[in-house]
């Protein structure tokens, strides 16, 4: 009874994985999200490669196809309710509702982001600006948060997550203090410089030279002087450095991981065996995360996420799998196991136990 289960779940995974890469495919042919109507149902679709986890057309459930409209790119509504992507917005009125820009929407009595009402916001004089912020005659927000002491004729928003007015910078709804309206240079998401500071969120990096700044990727940028990682300097030297991935940046004698320093790993043959960098190896030690593990560097590769194999031997998060075939194992995208060999089937590094 055993084997015929396993074989069972082999036809399964098989399946379903054959599947998958049909609707990826399908998928992909259509490079634009927003709604379908198909067979007589309405669907959302993100657009692909926003999210690969919901790539597939979602159905819009209890939509009345008759009355169906779609507003945006992002809203939609029929005769019973308004629907944000492939929700309803709940409480929002169907014959009122307008669209303010792409994430927020007004009926008669209240302003929407996303699926969120903006507590307080004037309907009347609510207006979407540029990125995720809006205003009404007596407030700034951004997203559905009010950006408190804001001077409302001078406000503009820099970036997704920067803004000024004449007297101060705002990361999100905190004031960057001491920044300087003036001169203030939104970076990226988190980085922002002015011509006396350079910024991570709303906390300065002390030693970081505005005029030279430069982000590198990650968490990590440069000047003139030297390495940062968030606002930490790091010992490297500057013209040998090289960023090996958002986490994962060395020199000629050092390794770092998430601005921490791999004790011991040997800069010159250090390399990283994936994109996110789950494992790592030099000449010397194969490495989970950045710290040492078992296995062979001479024959160490990384399998899918935490999964690993040398010569010998199948690992999950730098720990022997016991008893896996190595010749045999493979990963699998499925809800009730990640891996399977000829013998068994694994869920996080193991067995996973059959009955009769």
């Amino acid at each position: 009874m055993k084997k015929i289960g396993f074989i069972l779940i082999l036809i399964f995974v098989a399946l379903s994985t054959s599947n998958t890469f049909a609707e990826i495919k399908k998928s992909r042919e259509k490079d634009m999200g927003g709604y379908q109507i198909e067979a007589g149902e309405v669907f959302y679709r993100f657009a692909y490669p926003m999210n690969v986890v919901i790539n597939f057309p979602i159905k819009l459930e209890n939509s009345d196809l008759a009355s169906f409209k779609i507003l945006s790119d992002s809203h939609s509504k029929d005769k019973n309710q308004v629907y944000f992507r492939h929700r309803s917005l709940p409480g929002a009125h169907p014959i009122t509702f307008k669209i303010r820009g792409q994430f927020y929407g007004v009926d008669h009595t209240n302003v929407y982001y996303y699926w969120r009402v903006v507590i307080g916001a004037d309907v009347g004089s609510f207006k979407a600006l540029a990125f995720e912020y809006g205003q009404d005659k007596n407030h700034h927000y951004f997203n559905e948060l009010v950006i408190a002491d804001v001077d409302n004729k001078s406000f503009v928003p820099l970036s997704d997550y920067h803004s000024k007015d004449k007297n101060q910078v705002y990361y999100k709804t905190k004031v960057i203090f001491k920044a300087d309206p003036k001169t203030f240079q939104s970076l990226n998401a988190a980085y922002g410089k002015d011509q006396n500071f350079v910024y991570l969120e709303t906390s300065q990096i002390p030693e970081a030279d505005p005029e030279t700044f430069s982000f590198l990727g990650g968490r990590h940028s440069k000047d003139q002087k030297q390495v940062y990682y968030e606002k930490s300097a790091l010992l490297l030297n500057l013209r040998n450095t090289i960023l090996l991935n958002s986490d994962y940046i060395k020199d000629d004698n050092q390794v770092y991981r998430q601005g921490r320093v791999i004790s011991g790993a040997d800069s010159r043959t250090f390399v990283l065996l994936d994109k996110i960098g789950w494992y790592s190896k030099d000449k010397n030690k194969v490495y989970y995360l950045g710290r040492p593990v078992l296995g062979d560097p001479a024959t160490f590769e990384s399998i899918k996420g935490s999964y690993g194999k040398d010569k010998d031997t199948i690992y999950y998060q730098g720990k022997v799998v016991v008893g896996a075939d190595q010749k045999t194992f493979r990963t699998v995208s499925n809800p009730q196991l990640d891996a399977l060999d000829k013998d068994y089937m694994y869920k996080e590094g193991k067995k996973i136990e059959q009955s009769d």
